[in-house]
């Protein structure tokens, strides 16, 4: 039987994935003012996919009764792919005068070694913790108070220089600084909000 397919949301996907490959390859274009223009526009692309990921992956988690088969066979079909395409990347790009166990860890496998892999380190998180998060999402006190503790956190992040180096060699990666993206696909799927047919951008935008 044919999956059913939502036009709007597959269209969503192809605008963030078109942003993406945009976002990593818009210099090669020049540094004119419309690439500027679009660069940070673009950045809708990543909280559109965890929006998306959050609403289906709640659908699912919430008509399995195994769910920690479920999130580890979620988690191992993302392994695959990602232990795949990091090992591809690793031996294009490796330097042999300067490997070591610590630098393929830190260096090609910990969300650095090509474009995207840490949204997949961070997907990783969200199966894990996924239960918890749940959690987290029924206390509607504790829902509020992370989603303001973390744009406090991006805009220190992005606009100041306070946010200590350790913080910043992890930048954002860590799955807390996507929570509200993900409480916010939780809210769609649970209020029964038709995702197909359309998602607010303002929801979307990271200041």
């Amino acid at each position: 039987m044919e999956k059913n397919r939502f036009f709007n949301i597959d269209l969503l996907k192809a605008i963030s994935i078109f942003g993406v490959v945009y976002i990593h390859s818009y210099d090669l274009l020049g540094f004119d003012l419309l690439s500027q223009i679009f660069q940070p526009l673009f950045r809708i692309a990543v909280p559109s996919f965890i929006i998306i990921w959050a609403y289906f992956f709640e659908k699912s988690f919430q008509k399995v009764d195994r769910k920690v088969f479920f999130i580890l066979e979620k988690f191992k079909k993302l392994f695959i792919v990602f232990i795949f395409w990091s090992i591809i990347y690793f031996l294009i790009s490796f330097d042999s005068n300067n490997i070591s166990l610590k630098s393929f860890i830190t260096k090609h496998m910990s969300g650095y070694g090509w474009s995207g892999q840490y949204f997949f380190i961070i997907l990783f998180q969200l199966i894990i913790f996924y239960p918890f998060i749940r959690k987290i999402y029924s206390l509607k006190w504790l829902r509020f108070l992370i989603i303001i503790l973390v744009f406090i956190y991006y805009f220190v992040f992005s606009y100041t220089s306070l946010i200590p180096k350790p913080f910043s060699v992890v930048g954002i990666r860590p799955f807390v600084f996507w929570l509200p993206y993900v409480f916010l696909g939780i809210y769609f799927q649970r209020c029964s909000v038709n995702l197909a047919k359309s998602i607010p951008i303002k929801y979307l935008v990271i200041p």
